[in-house]
Order: C-alpha cells, then sequence, then structure tokens
C-alpha cells in the first residue's frame, strides 16, 4: 500500500530538534466499523457533507497542533484519490460543533489513495484548555471515481462514545434528508460514536517499509523497532494477541500487519497463506508398535522420557519400541506442523539397561509400602504404571516411600523421573 515516504522525510528534516507528541490517537488499536461521508464535491458547487468528533485539552493544558493523521475508505476502490483535504477544528456550542476557529486546505504531496491519511497542516493550530471538534474532508468529485459515485468516508468505531459522540450536517441535503444543521450520531440511528483520527505535534516516524516476508505459515514485517497489529483480511478484524513483528498462521488464508512507527500508521499488502494442511495427530498401539495416523504427513518419532529428543532413523509412519518409555511423533505437512501425545509402552521384562546402584526399591515382592532409596539422586516424579502402559499412581515428590496395598496382586513397572535422567523398575505385588 502506498505510504507518504517523501512527506515524512522532508518533516523530519524540517524538524528533527523537536520532538513529537501525539495528544489524541483515536486509531491505534481501534477497528473501522463503518465510515461517516467526509468529502467536499467540486462537481456539486462544493457542496460538503461533514461529520465532526469532539476531544478535550486538559485543564492547565496548552497543544500545538502540526498534523491531523485519520483513516478511511473509498466508496469505489480503484479509482478513486484526491489531494487536497480541509481540516476544521471548532469551538464546542454545549455538546455540538459551534463556530469554525481554524480551516486549513492542504494540498498533499502526491495523490492520496491510501486508507492511512496525515495532513501535514500548513500552520500550527494553537489550543488552550476546553473542549474542540475536528472534521476532515477530503475534495474529491462525485464522479471521480471508476465507476462514477466516488466517495470519501472518515472510519468509525465504540459502542460508547469518548466524550461526544459524532455529529453530521449536510448544509446542501445532498442526501435529502434534511439534516442541513449538526445531527447527532443517534438521531442517525448509528450503532458506534466515535471518529478515527490523530492530532499530534512536532515531527513523525516514518513507516518505511510494508512489505512482509513469508516463510511457510510465517509472516514477518521488513518494518523493525515498531509495533504491529496483525489482521484477517477475509473481513478486517484484529487477530487478538498478534502484536509481535512476526506472526504464524494457524490456518490458510490472508493476512497484513498495520505498523504503528511513532505517530506514523501503514498497512502491509494482504499476504495469501495456502500451505496449511490438516493433520490428525491420532496415534495407534499394537503390541510395542505405534501407528501414527496421518498418512501423508513425514514423521519423526520422539523420546518423551528423554527431553523428547528425535530417535535416529525412527521416520516411518510406525515405530516400534524396544525399550520402555514413553513416545511421541512430530508430524510435518507442508508447512503445518503437529506432534501426538506422548504414549508410554512398557516392555515386558523391564530393560535392565536403566539400573543404577543409586536406585533402589525394597522389598520386591512388596505386600503394602514400597520404599525408595536414591542417595545423591532426587525423584522429580514418581509413576506406577501396568505392563500394558496404564498410569495408575502420580506423585511429583521426593518421597521415601510408596503405599501400594490398594494394588492387584501382579506385575507393574515404576517409572523414576530424575534431573537427567528416567529410570524403569519392575516390582511385583502381592
Amino acid at each position: 500500500m502506498k505510504n507518504y515516504t517523501l512527506l515524512f522525510i522532508s518533516l523530519f528534516l524540517l524538524l528533527t530538534s523537536t520532538k513529537s507528541q501525539v495528544y489524541v490517537d483515536q486509531i491505534t488499536g481501534y477497528v473501522d466499523q463503518g465510515g461517516r461521508p467526509a468529502q467536499y464535491f467540486p462537481d456539486f458547487g462544493y457542496c460538503t457533507i461533514e461529520t465532526a468528533d469532539d476531544f478535550t485539552v486538559p485543564a492547565g493544558s496548552t497543544w500545538d497542533i502540526d498534523s491531523v493523521f485519520t483513516y478511511g475508505t473509498f466508496s469505489t476502490g480503484i479509482g478513486s484519490y484526491f489531494d487536497t483535504v480541509i481540516v476544521t477544528f471548532f469551538n464546542d456550542n454545549s455538546g455540538v460543533p459551534g463556530n469554525s476557529i481554524h480551516a486549513d486546505t492542504v494540498v498533499l504531496d502526491s495523490s492520496n489513495t491510501d486508507n492511512y491519511l496525515e495532513v501535514a497542516l500548513d500552520n500550527t493550530v494553537h489550543l488552550t484548555a476546553g473542549t474542540y471538534w475536528l472534521t476532515v474532508d477530503a475534495i474529491m468529485p462525485f464522479n471521480n471515481g471508476l465507476p462514477p459515485g466516488g466517495q470519501w468516508f472518515q472510519g468509525a468505531f465504540g459502542s460508547t462514545p469518548i466524550g461526544n459522540e459524532w455529529y453530521i450536517r449536510d448544509p446542501c441535503d445532498l442526501f435529502g434528508t434534511g439534516i442541513t444543521t449538526w445531527h447527532s450520531a443517534t438521531s442517525q440511528g448509528s450503532t458506534v460514536f466515535d471518529l478515527m483520527f490523530m492530532l499530534k505535534s512536532g515531527p513523525c516516524n516514518v513507516v518505511n517499509d510494508t512489505s512482509i516476508q513469508v516463510v511457510d505459515a510465517t509472516l514477518t514485517s521488513n518494518q523493525s523497532n515498531a509495533n504491529y497489529q496483525w489482521i484477517d483480511c477475509s473481513n478486517n478484524s484484529i487477530i487478538d494477541g498478534a502484536t509481535f513483528q512476526s506472526y504464524t498462521a494457524t490456518v490458510n488464508g490472508s493476512y497484513a500487519c498495520i505498523i504503528t512507527n511513532g505517530c506514523a500508521i501503514d498497512t502491509s499488502s494482504c499476504q495469501q497463506i495456502n500451505c496449511l494442511n490438516n493433520i490428525n495427530n491420532g496415534i495407534a498401539v499394537s503390541n510395542n508398535d505405534l501407528h501414527a495416523m496421518d498418512t501423508v504427513a513425514s514423521y519423526q518419532w520422539i523420546d518423551c522420557s528423554n527431553g523428547n529428543i528425535p530417535i535416529n532413523g525412527a521416520t516411518s509412519q510406525v515405530y516400534t519400541v524396544t525399550q520402555t518409555g514413553s513416545y511421541a511423533c512430530a508430524l510435518t505437512s507442508d508447512c503445518a506442523t503437529d506432534t501426538t501425545n506422548c504414549i508410554n509402552i512398557i516392555i515386558n521384562g523391564v530393560n535392565e539397561t536403566s539400573e543404577n546402584p543409586d536406585i533402589k526399591l525394597y522389598p520386591n515382592p512388596v505386600a503394602q509400602t514400597l520404599y525408595l532409596e536414591t542417595n545423591q539422586l532426587k525423584a522429580h516424579k514418581i509413576r506406577v504404571y501396568t505392563l500394558t502402559g496404564e498410569q495408575l499412581i502420580l506423585i511429583p515428590n521426593n518421597i521415601k516411600s510408596i503405599d501400594l496395598s490398594h494394588l492387584s496382586s501382579g506385575v507393574y513397572v515404576i517409572h523414576i523421573e530424575t534431573e537427567n535422567r528416567t529410570f524403569y523398575r519392575k516390582i511385583v505385588k502381592e
């Protein structure tokens, strides 16, 4: 999408000694829920339809406003543009726009075809404490668009107004509704009550790179040191929590990033992700064989008992377990990844390579209480399994004895997890 690099650089060079300050920000974090007309129509005798919103300068403050930033949409898409805007500030008249106190007709450095618009005012607006109203109107003929019907709509949002709700007027009655003086949002049946705009002083940073790098399902903004908000282009909705420079899509779709660099805002073009396939992460057990249920993925079996390390050579759909332990399969299908749950497999006659003189269990066979000695090792977790891998007991502490009185007579496996290793012991319950 187009960004105003030349304008931003010019402002930066002229005003590098002045610190930028954002006074009002009703753009960042807000989503347009339906724009409001904001336009002068040269082909209709310069009649205007204006929508105004209010803001308040706090007591004891003085604002020097150099730029106005807003967000809006065109009614006709490709072919709509304007190169001049009129920014007007009004006094407050008991909660309604009053008299105009400042109007600035600004010719843009280049024609605007973008949603985000920054207008560098020709004259700084000095405001003392109080409530004021603002309009930002594009000068654009109705027949400027292709096909005819060119209109510019300022973004609107919010179910609860910030200050007063927006007001609209149509002095020439172009709409034929008779609202030739200021009328409230409520009177027009609106369910959103604030306009999207930003007021600031001083220079603005630059969003100088709106390009996106795509690797598999991960999208990364090439603009560094900024704030990011990823959106779903299918409905232009914000993706909750997607506020980092990179975003990994979880479903196929089209995505873009709103980039905020200080008071500069721009949006990347939408990028399509098509490589995410559905993965079946089920797993079946047959004796000592583990079967991954997905038939098209690539496979890598991992040892859950040993830090989830990959098992060398275990890259087939079926893995035959040779040693008691816990196993899972990491699945990859194009750019989609998933991992099965860990499955416990008990090999009858537990592999004695896990023996360690520091681990002692007694008595064995045991009637009621099994005692554990670990010397210098600390047991983080102790589990008791049946020979078929069913977990019966989980003890998350470094205990010294285990009550097995409630277990039926038979053979069980004790799983002892220490800081660096996992040990297995077969015991007989009398």
